[in-house]
């Protein structure tokens, strides 16, 4: 058995793009409310996780002396306000 996935085969190979340059995809049953429930979660999850991860980093660029912001390429002063912003805002 080569070392290469069947993945990496796949995508290394010469094979049919989609039609109308899409992604292939499966059709998945669409009964009642359970899609749009399952969807909307996912996004409210993933708008959660992003959150989450602009507030730890924004944090972490708090806690940094002036050395390693010089070192970063970032001022004091940009730190501060990218430190002073609500988790909310992007």
């Amino acid at each position: 058995m080569s070392g290469t996935s069947p993945i990496a085969a796949f995508l290394a190979s010469d094979a049919p793009s989609p039609p109308h340059g899409g992604a292939w995809a499966l059709p998945l049953p669409r009964r009642g409310r359970a899609p749009r429930i399952a969807s909307w979660f996912g996004r409210v999850v993933a708008a959660l996780s992003a959150a989450w991860r602009r507030q730890r980093s924004r944090a972490r660029i708090a806690g940094l002396d002036a050395g390693l912001l010089k070192d970063i390429g970032v001022t004091f002063a940009e730190a501060e306000h990218e430190a002073n912003k609500p988790f909310w805002r992007g």
